[in-house]
């Protein structure tokens, strides 16, 4: 079995690769992790142009993706990376359909149900728009992170 982990490098995110650690099965599988440039932020940089933004990005997402992939294979994992560009939801579902992934396990940052309904996750738009079957990982400190949400909204 294929899993793919879309991850956008933030501690949060990598909770998807956390929860597969946890769970003996899903140790042994071959997980994907995909980082999608989101070209619609480099579009409006304004000082320097799209393609160096573009190469600069891309750059230190190899860099820290190769550390996490080191990462989790010293644990034991079998894991790879893939870079892609584009609007996030619509690059990690043709990713996972393109490499015939099997599962789709996703962290969702939990900030808040009227958020996702005004402005839409990755999570929420990656599970209505695969064909594939999608988990979302919850942060462990949702509550927290919630709390905080609300407190600053």
């Amino acid at each position: 079995m294929k899993i793919l982990v879309p991850t956008d490098l933030s501690e949060v995110s990598l909770e998807a690769v956390e929860f597969i650690m946890q769970n003996e099965q899903l140790r042994k599988e071959d997980i994907i992790l995909v980082y999608v440039v989101d070209i619609r932020g480099i579009l409006s940089a304004i000082y320097t142009s799209a393609a160096e933004l573009q190469g600069i990005v891309q750059r230190e997402a190899e860099k820290r993706l190769r550390d996490i992939e080191k990462k989790f294979k010293e644990q034991g994992l079998h894991i790879k990376h893939i870079i892609r560009l584009g609007e996030p939801s619509d690059e990690i579902v043709k990713t996972a359909i393109e490499k015939k992934i099997d599962h789709i396990i996703i962290s969702s940052h939990g900030k808040g149900i009227l958020k996702e309904m005004f402005v839409g996750s990755v999570a929420v738009k990656v599970t209505r728009k695969s064909p594939i079957p999608v988990t979302i990982a919850k942060p462990k400190d949702v509550k927290k992170r919630l709390n905080q949400y609300w407190k600053n909204a």
